[in-house]
């Protein structure tokens, strides 16, 4: 994974890099102490744009932490789709055969 900064302001942080690598799409997520603000989110994205990025993502984001992004202009883009499995009744795993080095 790219590297990402961490951006603080007071008590609110983002933590912002690139998309998977791509030097045109940023990524920007919240730190888990506090849902950012309006001022948070446009102060974020106004770094990446200095940094040259043209267009920025989110991460998966609870209600609580959207409100401040989609006062900043932000939309949802994709609905996350999660898979769940219940692991009470899982089928045995069979034994895995050691064979012992020389």
């Amino acid at each position: 994974m790219a590297r990402l900064d961490i951006v603080r302001r007071g008590h609110e942080g983002l933590r912002i890099g690139s998309w998977r690598g791509d030097d045109r799409i940023a990524y920007m997520a919240p730190m888990a102490e506090t849902s950012p603000t309006v001022t948070m989110v446009r102060h974020g994205c106004a770094l990446l744009a200095s940094r040259g990025y043209g267009e920025a993502l989110t991460s998966a984001l609870s209600p609580s932490e959207q409100a401040g992004f989609v006062g900043a202009g932000f939309s949802v883009c994709a609905r996350l789709h999660l898979l769940s499995h219940d692991l009470a009744s899982l089928p045995a795993v069979p034994g895995a055969t050691l064979r012992r080095g020389r």
